[in-house]
Protein backbone atom coordinates (compact mmCIF):
# COMPACT_ATOMS: atom_id res chain seq x y z
CA UNK A 1 0.00 0.00 0.00
CA UNK A 2 1.12 3.57 -1.06
CA UNK A 3 1.61 5.85 2.03
CA UNK A 4 2.43 9.67 1.34
CA UNK A 5 4.05 10.30 4.34
CA UNK A 6 6.43 7.05 3.93
CA UNK A 7 7.17 8.72 0.06
CA UNK A 8 8.19 12.22 1.65
CA UNK A 9 9.42 11.28 4.38
CA UNK A 10 12.23 8.74 1.98
CA UNK A 11 12.27 11.66 -0.51
CA UNK A 12 13.34 13.88 2.68
CA UNK A 13 15.94 11.55 4.05
CA UNK A 14 17.55 10.72 0.78
CA UNK A 15 18.00 14.47 0.75
CA UNK A 16 19.38 14.63 3.72
CA UNK A 17 21.95 11.93 2.87
CA UNK A 18 22.79 13.59 0.11
CA UNK A 19 23.71 16.60 1.61
CA UNK A 20 21.26 18.89 -0.28
CA UNK A 21 19.07 21.70 0.71
CA UNK A 22 15.45 21.79 -0.34
CA UNK A 23 16.61 24.75 -2.73
CA UNK A 24 19.44 23.00 -4.16
CA UNK A 25 16.96 19.83 -5.21
CA UNK A 26 14.36 22.05 -6.30
CA UNK A 27 16.98 23.64 -8.52
CA UNK A 28 18.24 19.97 -9.89
CA UNK A 29 14.32 19.22 -10.60
CA UNK A 30 13.06 22.60 -11.63
CA UNK A 31 10.70 23.52 -9.35
CA UNK A 32 10.65 25.65 -6.08
CA UNK A 33 11.81 24.36 -2.69
CA UNK A 34 8.30 24.84 -1.72
CA UNK A 35 7.15 21.99 -3.86
CA UNK A 36 10.19 19.67 -2.22
CA UNK A 37 9.15 21.07 0.65
CA UNK A 38 5.00 19.98 0.23
CA UNK A 39 5.97 16.99 -1.41
CA UNK A 40 8.64 15.55 1.72
CA UNK A 41 5.27 16.46 4.26
CA UNK A 42 2.63 14.72 2.14
CA UNK A 43 0.70 17.90 0.54
CA UNK A 44 2.06 17.44 -2.87
CA UNK A 45 1.71 14.09 -4.88
CA UNK A 46 4.21 13.45 -7.69
CA UNK A 47 3.38 11.59 -10.88
CA UNK A 48 4.79 8.24 -11.39
CA UNK A 49 6.90 9.84 -13.69
CA UNK A 50 8.34 12.18 -11.11
CA UNK A 51 8.93 9.35 -8.62
CA UNK A 52 10.33 7.43 -11.08
CA UNK A 53 12.68 9.95 -12.28
CA UNK A 54 13.50 10.82 -8.72
CA UNK A 55 14.19 6.90 -7.90
CA UNK A 56 17.14 7.59 -10.65
CA UNK A 57 18.46 9.90 -9.37
CA UNK A 58 18.77 8.70 -5.42
CA UNK A 59 19.69 5.67 -6.95
CA UNK A 60 16.98 3.54 -5.37
CA UNK A 61 13.97 1.31 -6.58
CA UNK A 62 10.43 3.08 -6.84
CA UNK A 63 9.05 0.12 -4.30
CA UNK A 64 11.72 1.99 -2.25
CA UNK A 65 10.22 5.23 -2.44
CA UNK A 66 6.87 4.34 -2.45
CA UNK A 67 6.58 2.22 0.89
CA UNK A 68 6.40 -1.38 -0.70
CA UNK A 69 10.01 -2.31 0.23
CA UNK A 70 12.10 -1.02 2.91
CA UNK A 71 15.14 -2.09 1.45
CA UNK A 72 16.52 0.67 -0.77
CA UNK A 73 18.59 -1.21 -3.22
CA UNK A 74 21.43 1.16 -3.56
CA UNK A 75 23.84 0.48 -6.49
CA UNK A 76 27.62 1.21 -5.65
CA UNK A 77 28.07 4.88 -6.83
CA UNK A 78 24.92 7.05 -5.52
CA UNK A 79 23.71 9.95 -6.38
CA UNK A 80 23.79 10.41 -10.34
CA UNK A 81 24.96 14.13 -9.82
CA UNK A 82 23.40 15.95 -12.94
CA UNK A 83 20.12 18.59 -13.56
CA UNK A 84 16.90 16.46 -14.66
CA UNK A 85 14.45 18.68 -16.74
CA UNK A 86 11.17 18.88 -17.59
CA UNK A 87 9.94 17.61 -13.52
CA UNK A 88 7.97 20.05 -11.92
Amino acid sequence: MFLKSTFGERIKALRMDASLTQQQLGWIFNCSSQTVNDVENGKHVLSIEQAYTLSIFFDVSLDYLLGCDSIPKRKKGALKQRKVSNVH
